[in-house]
């Protein structure tokens, strides 16, 4: 859990995403829901956390 782009606030605690970065698949966090709630991506990779108007699709 090391690549967090900056420090995730409350008000952003579900305003982001998890992007893999094996696979670059990603999730958008749902209300209530943060990084610590996710161990690994489906194919094994870490997850990072991009907030929400940082991610480029």
């Amino acid at each position: 859990m090391e690549n967090f782009e900056g420090k995730i606030t409350k008000k952003e605690r579900y305003s982001g995403y998890l992007v893999c970065n094996e696979c670059n698949g990603y999730y958008e966090l749902q209300k209530g829901e943060s990084l610590e709630d996710f161990e690994s991506c489906e194919c094994g990779g870490s997850l990072s956390f991009k907030k929400k108007n940082s991610m480029i699709i």
